[in-house]
């Protein structure tokens, strides 16, 4: 995306960007703001997602391999059963709920932005709503948009409570 926005000249957009800006992703901007704001929002999400997982990921390894180390070194044959039995099934439990959390919330975050660009739309253009009375198709689209949501929303709830609970019964 900033590959694309940033490739354009800039009398593109001294031009071309009071009515239409350039097309990021299948997506036409309406203002260089627009396009800053949602460089910014990316940025901080992927920021926000990997700041503390780092940390939290070596952690964990360097507590699995104490645990082993010291699991060998007590009782070398339950920590040899237990490799080959725990460690194949929670893989699987992890990777399988992590892809299903993964698709409901990209569902969710697709669903939640489609209503809000729904409305901020309708917004703008009152007036052309209230003269082609788009009032109520507008609603309608909004409402179920937000109505997919929050099934997303559900269904990630649901799928990492079971995700959850299948580590605990696992472990």
């Amino acid at each position: 995306m900033v590959e694309r926005a940033l490739g354009l000249d800039q009398t593109y957009y001294e031009t071309q960007c009071p009515d239409v800006c350039p097309i990021v992703k299948g997506q036409v901007y309406a203002n260089t703001s627009q396009i800053t704001s949602r460089l910014t929002v990316d940025a901080q999400i992927v920021q926000s997602g990997t700041a503390e997982k780092v940390g939290l990921f070596l952690q964990s390894i360097s507590y699995f391999v104490a645990t082993f180390i010291v699991g060998f070194i007590l009782n070398a044959r339950l920590t040899g059963i237990l490799i080959v039995a725990v460690i194949p099934s929670m893989a699987l439990v992890v990777i399988t709920g992590t892809t299903l959390l993964n698709k409901f919330s990209k569902r969710a975050s697709e669903s939640t932005t489609t209503a809000a660009s729904i409305a901020e739309g309708a917004i703008r253009a009152v007036q052309v709503v209230q003269a082609f009375d788009a009032f109520d198709a507008l609603t309608a689209d909004h409402q179920n948009n937000l109505k997919e949501a929050m099934e997303s929303g559900v269904r990630k709830s649901i799928s990492s409570a079971v995700l959850l609970a299948s580590v605990f019964f696992i472990a």
